[in-house]
């Protein structure tokens, strides 16, 4: 079985992208996420989660 290379980076970035919704969540505890917060931490998230899964695939080749 292969051992994924960026398994420590791909820790990082999960643990990083948790911290962030944690502070998130607490700074806008509101029913209405998208239009409390904006778009910016939106796009954070999508970074840091498209960085994960290509990370995650490409350590598997």
């Amino acid at each position: 079985m292969y051992r994924n290379k960026n398994t420590a980076l791909i820790m990082i970035l999960c643990f990083l992208l948790f911290v962030f919704l944690v502070v998130l969540i607490f700074r806008h505890i509101t029913v209405y996420f998208v239009y409390s917060s904006g778009i910016g931490p939106l796009l954070f998230i999508g970074v840091l989660v498209t960085a994960i899964v290509m990370l995650f695939f490409k350590g598997y080749k």
